[in-house]
């Protein structure tokens, strides 16, 4: 890295001129510890760039940024005492109430996800964004509606599954007439077709 950061330190100064001074700063967000040297110390040589590790910076600089973006990269930094989960809830909600384009946000949100990765945080990442979506549909009074109906459904389709399994099961077992058992357990004779084995 610091062979690589010399020679951008070179191109830029070649680019300018030399007329401008160069400030470079290389940040590390890496998932393994940092062993990046920041230094070429050889005869006649002896070059510096600032080297940041995002573990060293304090979350709260950049949550308290008003740039989305910036929130996103907090994952990385250093949560002091605080939960994980309690940081990345901040993140989530804030991302919610500030980004009013739901293409910005998705884009956000996957950064998101791809930086967790580093902090092994993805799991958390994924759940709260689950709880969130789940809480915000039910605060919106169609979307109790469909919360509500689709917990009916969901019980609606375990019955008709079981009745089925049941079904089969008769038919097998004590060699019944498909029509028969379809009209008794009141399911269509097509679904029982499906799974039966004969």
């Amino acid at each position: 890295m610091p062979q690589r950061m010399l020679r951008y330190y070179l191109d830029i100064q070649e680019a300018t001129n030399n007329k401008l001074p160069i400030h470079q700063y290389c940040i590390y967000i890496g998932k393994d510890k940092n062993y990046i040297k920041d230094t070429i110390t050889q005869q006649n040589l002896n070059y510096h760039y600032n080297l940041i590790d995002t573990r060293d910076i304090d979350c709260e600089y950049l949550l308290n940024e008003p740039a989305p973006e910036a929130k996103v990269l907090a994952i990385l930094c250093d949560f002091k005492q605080k939960e994980p989960k309690e940081v990345v809830q901040y993140i989530l909600s804030e991302l919610h109430k500030t980004v009013k384009s739901e293409k910005e946000l998705g884009n956000l949100l996957l950064a998101l996800e791809i930086l967790s990765t580093n902090r092994d945080l993805q799991s958390i990442v994924e759940e709260e964004k689950e709880m969130l979506r789940t809480l915000r549909l039910e605060d919106l009074p169609s979307g109790k509606m469909l919360f509500e109906r689709g917990i009916e459904k969901g019980i609606e389709k375990g019955i008709e599954k079981k009745a089925i399994e049941d079904a089969i099961i008769m038919i097998e077992r004590f060699n019944l007439k498909i029509e028969d058992v379809s009209k008794e357990l009141n399911v269509p004779i097509d679904e029982i077709k499906k799974r039966i084995k004969r």
